[in-house]
């Protein structure tokens, strides 16, 4: 099958889409919620579709609201903001109302959950 992968614009509405699942896995166990979130982090938001498979993928590290940082002198505040720490997540989609988590990815290293014909559109992993 052909596997090729096109790179999509990341609209208002696609990030709005990826934070509320991110925020459903309840990342770390850190029972974050909208207001810890100040949105995407501009530049570390990608997102593409293989039309052949029907599916779409997407990576985004997320940005701690101001309300956030200042929590930072407590525990539960420090457990909160690692969740946004060098951390990019991998999702992908196919159909209903959340995208699925595949994984964390360290900032810099290469995403294996995501296949080749998608990161090779958005320039990554030297492909």
């Amino acid at each position: 099958t052909n596997q090729k992968a096109r790179n999509l614009l990341v609209t208002p509405s696609v990030k709005g889409s990826l934070l509320r699942s991110w925020l459903a896995t309840n990342p770390g166990g850190a029972d974050l919620s909208p207001k810890d979130v100040a949105g995407t982090d501009p530049g570390q938001v990608y997102y593409a579709e293989q039309p052949a498979s029907a599916t779409y993928w997407a990576l985004v590290a997320f940005k701690p609201s101001a309300t956030l940082l200042q929590e930072s002198s407590t525990a539960a505040g420090l457990e909160k903001l690692a969740q946004f720490q060098s951390r990019i997540y991998a999702f992908s989609w196919k159909s209903g109302p959340v995208w699925t988590l595949l994984g964390v990815v360290d900032t810099g290293s290469c995403p294996g959950v995501v296949p080749g014909p998608v990161l090779k559109v958005w320039g990554m992993c030297g492909l």
